[in-house]
């Protein structure tokens, strides 16, 4: 498991320790849950990164929405009407 796991494991509540090959980590179910919740979110946000390193272009103008598209696939209440302002 990477740090940034671990980083995460530890936010979501999770025991890490020392074990015999290494470092175990144990969940709560809760504490399961919340670090898949992590997990998400920190893809979303390395794919919301990679997506700003592109400019717009007259072919593709809407590529400054993508980073706030991916983030907002996280909050299950906005819509990309929301972000982009269309009505």
């Amino acid at each position: 498991m990477n740090e940034r796991l671990k980083e995460l494991a530890e936010q979501a509540g999770a025991t890490v320790y020392k074990a015999m090959h290494g470092k175990a980590i144990s969940f709560l179910e809760n504490d399961l849950e919340r670090f898949a919740d992590l997990v998400r979110q920190d893809e979303r946000e390395a794919c919301a990164k990679i997506a700003l390193k592109y400019e717009p272009t007259e072919r593709q103008p809407y590529v400054t929405y993508a980073a706030d598209e991916i983030r907002a696939r996280g909050d299950r209440t906005k819509t990309s009407r929301d972000i982009c302002g269309n009505d």
